[in-house]
This record gives C-alpha cells, sequence and structure tokens, in this order.
C-alpha cells in the first residue's frame, strides 16, 4: 500500500472545489480513493495536512478556501451561495467523472472543451477586441463564473452579451443561441457537476425585444 500523496491529494481538493463549488473533505477522498485504490489515505491524514504550512501557501495561491468539513470556490463564498449550491440538486447524485477527465480540473481556469463550447469560443473570437479589457480566456472565464453564481441562465446572460455582444441583431442572436447551448452543457456547481442535458433541465430563452 503506498503511503498519502499530499501534493496528489491537493490537486484532488482544487479539481473538485472546481468542479462541485462546494465539496466535502469525505467526498474528495472517495474519489482520491477510487482513483487511486493502492494508495492509503484517512481523513486524519487530510485533517492533519490542513495545518501545515504548505496548506496555506497552497490555498493562498488559489480560487478556494478551506470550511468546516470541507473546501468551497471563492466564487461561491464572495456572492454567498454556500447554502445555496449545496442544497440545490439536493436529490441528485454526485456526477462521479474518471480520474483522466477530473484532473485537468485542477486547473482554476480549465474548461472543459466540449462542441458547444468550442462552437462558441470559435465563433466570438474573430471579432473579440484586442483593446478590451479581458483578454479572451479571461472573459470566457468571466462568463463561465456569472454561469455558476447567477440564479438562473437568463440572469447570466447580461454578462455574456456585454462582453462578446454586437449590434447587429442576426449576430447577436446567433451567438446568444450559442451561449444558451454551452449553457445546457456546462457543468455546473448547483447540479452536483452534471449539465443540464443530463438531468432533463435544458433552457431555453425567448428575448423578443430585450436586446433589440
Amino acid at each position: 500500500m503506498k503511503t498519502f500523496d499530499k501534493e496528489l491529494f491537493w490537486q484532488y481538493v482544487k479539481a473538485c472545489t472546481n468542479l462541485y463549488g462546494v465539496v466535502t473533505i469525505d467526498q474528495v477522498i472517495k474519489l482520491f480513493m477510487d482513483h487511486n485504490p493502492g494508495m492509503s489515505i484517512k481523513k486524519e491524514d487530510v485533517l492533519r495536512l490542513r495545518k501545515k504550512p504548505e496548506w496555506k501557501e497552497w490555498l493562498e495561491d488559489s480560487l478556494l478556501d478551506d470550511l468546516d468539513g470541507g473546501f468551497a470556490h471563492l466564487d461561491v463564498l464572495i456572492e454567498e451561495i454556500v447554502w445555496e449550491i449545496t442544497m440545490m440538486g439536493a436529490d441528485e447524485d454526485w456526477y462521479m467523472p474518471k480520474k483522466e477527465e477530473l484532473l485537468p480540473y485542477a486547473d482554476h481556469f480549465y474548461a472543459e472543451p466540449t462542441e458547444q463550447y468550442v462552437a462558441l469560443k470559435n465563433y466570438v473570437e474573430p471579432s473579440y477586441p484586442t483593446d478590451a479589457e479581458y483578454d479572451l480566456d479571461e472573459a470566457l472565464y468571466e462568463m463561465r463564473v456569472s454561469l455558476q453564481v447567477s440564479p438562473t441562465l437568463e440572469d447570466a446572460l447580461p454578462i455574456f452579451v456585454m462582453m462578446f455582444g454586437t449590434e447587429d441583431k442576426k449576430d447577436l442572436q446567433t451567438r446568444i443561441d450559442l451561449f444558451v447551448d454551452f449553457a445546457n452543457h456546462y457543468r455546473m456547481w448547483r447540479y452536483k457537476g452534471h449539465h443540464r442535458a443530463e438531468i432533463g433541465e435544458e433552457v431555453s430563452l425567448h428575448f423578443g425585444r430585450r436586446f433589440f
């Protein structure tokens, strides 16, 4: 039996927090053990690790923080939606990815390259202004965060339009349609890592003259 690999476990903490928004120590341990059956880890190991100086350094360089019994993404804490994220989809099973799918989420700015995300990025990239406040990847990250913290998809839409909108009505509608399609296939904190399409919660928005 291999000994506890604290650096690998930290990668799991980051990945799980970025995927779920809020996660308990026990949930991280379960995924860690499922993916690494030959490695020994106990909750006491994690509690001791959280008291070590390197843990504090890791947290300071990350976008997450300790909670009592677990971890939360900083945007969950900033928006004060820990309870909401925890309770939304309470009856849903957790989405349990394989190791190769989960660990890329340890990068806080990772975006799963789904067909819908790639289509949206490829469409907005050619016309994205070079002198914008955010570069393209930063703007797409802000778009994804707004999806996670907004109560509804419609609440997240103004951020998207502000960053990627256009005065051409037909072009704007195409962009919005791509955004909605992406949002329906984006793994959400509120749905325990599932996306709307997986659990039958797909959204279609009808805007009328709102942006026109």
